[in-house]
């Protein structure tokens, strides 16, 4: 119902109620005069007539009142009553409700489970890198360090068997050398088994290592090593570099005797301005190195080993002058004073 329809019969209320009044006291008034009686005047008589006219007002008051009332009740529309909800829309709500509530444990549990397979094709792709990754270091570390080594051992027990009859000492020495470098071979091989592909230290120090690096490749051999490590330098070599650096001069060291048949083989280590510098130089046949080929793995682990000591490797060679081998790489080590 609008505001004015409770407005007009608010209104048509009041009058009914005011015009029922007048009537009630015009009724009580005429109960109490009655004309002609004794004692009436002529004033009583007008009042009387003006009570009747009252009362015709308020009978007139109370028609329009309750016509009006009326009127309006049947202008406004007819309440109804309130319908109850309809059971098939409740039912059809309802049903909606469980099918959204379905679809969406439906598109969590495939979020899921397209996250869990995310999650280990990252972790296979990691993995099939890691494998690619120690299939790598295990070939580099199978070249350079333990094909080196027995090729050493073969030598020295090719010389031990020539000087066995002439000079029976100097084999047994050779044997015993040869026989320390298969168990040098042995070590490795477990090494590389357990994934642990480091090298061994020899008496605690890298000079020693270098040291026991040049006597079991020259053994056999007629070549003389000029080796100077500076101790400023060699205080610089980190746990994390020794092994590469090592592998790097086993390398470079098994190249000039095994291809360039060196004589001479000098080996610098030193320290300037916070970089390490590591020096192979040979006498050996050289060679060029725009036709080297490409089957062979020395010059590639060599460059690989650099990388990973983030050094700059350096190769100068030709033929009939010899190699010359120069990496240098940073320290993060004090510098020296100069």
């Amino acid at each position: 119902m609008n505001i004015f329809a409770r407005l007009t019969v608010i209104a048509g209320l009041l009058l009914a109620v005011g015009a029922s009044a007048l009537l009630l006291q015009s009724w009580v008034n005429l109960s109490a005069f009655k004309p002609g009686a004794p004692g009436s005047s002529e004033a009583a008589l007008v009042s009387w007539h003006e009570l009747a006219y009252r009362e015709r007002i308020a009978l007139a008051s109370l028609a329009v009142a309750g016509i009006a009332a009326v009127t309006v009740a049947a202008a406004l529309p007819a309440s109804r009553p309130r319908a109850e909800p309809d059971t098939a829309a409740r039912e059809g709500v309802v049903l909606l409700a469980r099918a959204a509530a379905t679809q969406s444990d439906a598109l969590a549990r495939e979020r899921d489970v397209r996250q869990r397979t995310e999650e280990n094709l990252a972790l296979e792709q990691l993995r099939a890198g890691q494998a690619v990754a120690d299939k790598v270091r295990l070939g580099r570390d199978l070249h350079d360090g333990i094909i080196q080594t027995l090729y050493a051992a073969g030598l020295v027990l090719a010389s031990a068997r020539e000087k066995i009859a002439t000079h029976p000492q100097r084999a047994a020495g050779l044997l015993d050398q040869g026989i320390g470098a298969l168990n040098a071979a042995i070590r490795d091989v477990r090494a590389c088994i357990a994934g642990l592909a480091q090298v061994q230290r020899q008496g605690g120090s890298f000079p020693a290592a270098v040291g026991a690096v040049t006597e079991m490749l020259g053994s056999g051999r007629e070549a003389v090593f000029d080796t100077q490590l500076d101790p400023a330098a060699v205080a610089q070599v980190e746990e994390a570099q020794f092994a590469d650096l090592l592998q790097i001069i086993r390398e470079a060291v098994s190249n000039a005797l095994r291809h360039g048949a060196a004589k001479t083989v000098t080996l610098r280590l030193h320290e300037n301005a916070g970089r390490l510098a590591l020096l192979v130089q040979d006498d050996g046949r050289g060679f060029d190195p725009a036709n080297v080929s490409t089957g062979g793995h020395g010059l590639a682990n060599l460059r690989a080993r650099a990388a990973l000591l983030r050094g700059e490797l350096r190769l100068t060679s030709s033929p009939g002058v010899g190699t010359r081998l120069v990496l240098t790489l940073p320290v993060s080590g004090p510098v020296s004073a100069p």
